[in-house]
């Protein structure tokens, strides 16, 4: 008699146990300039609760779509998107959602001292962070190119829309130089707030002393 109430007691708990709830969130990854998608970027989202939270992954595809299944036995709780907050616990597709922005920049350089043939002039790659131009003196005014320069967006979910709204961020854009790879000072630093989407290039000039 002791062994069937155990077991009929245990079928009640089992049977109060909370069902999985399956939600699926969708979206695509754009440039916020002119909606081109964006392929092969993670997205993540993240339920952390006490017992049954989720941790869902993907990968946006050729035409910057993704979607992630998740399966969850929780009461809605800390949710995180990656790059988003307060996503809700529902199957929602966000549509198009911007994630990088464009400036473009005209980049050259103005030259004070010429300086020999036996120096050397490195210039940090605004567009390629970590790499440089190398130029061997004298040095004279060039125009180092027009460059392309992405920024990522921060996007936040607004609760009252229901929607990932894209806060472009601070696009300030810093050059420097090296001569004969000496020390860097920070006087010889420049830098230019880009416009985003811009249509004419901003300008970002260095000036060789």
């Amino acid at each position: 008699m002791r062994l069937f109430c155990f077991l009929f007691s245990a079928c009640l708990l089992l049977s109060c146990k909370p069902k999985a709830v399956d939600y699926s969130i969708k979206g695509k990854l754009v440039n916020g300039c002119d909606n081109a998608p964006i392929k092969n970027v993670g997205v993540q989202a993240i339920q952390m609760n006490s017992n049954n939270g989720f941790n869902e992954s993907a990968v946006s595809d050729a035409n910057g779509d993704f979607e992630l299944l998740v399966s969850s036995t929780e009461k809605p709780g800390y949710r995180f998107m990656n790059l988003q907050e307060e996503v809700p616990l529902e199957t929602v597709d966000y549509g198009n959602i911007p994630l990088y922005s464009n400036s473009l920049i005209y980049y050259t350089i103005k030259v004070t001292n010429p300086h020999t043939a036996a120096d050397t002039l490195w210039i940090a790659d605004i567009a390629n962070p970590g790499r440089y131009f190398r130029m061997l003196g004298p040095f004279h005014d060039t125009l180092l190119g027009t460059s392309n320069v992405t920024c990522i967006n921060v996007l936040a979910y607004s609760a009252r829309t229901k929607q990932i709204n894209a806060t472009n961020t601070s696009n300030t854009v810093s050059a420097w130089y090296k001569i004969n790879r000496t020390s860097f000072y920070s006087s010889r630093a420049v830098s230019v707030q880009a416009g985003i989407c811009n249509a004419i290039a901003d300008s970002l000039t260095l000036i060789v002393y």
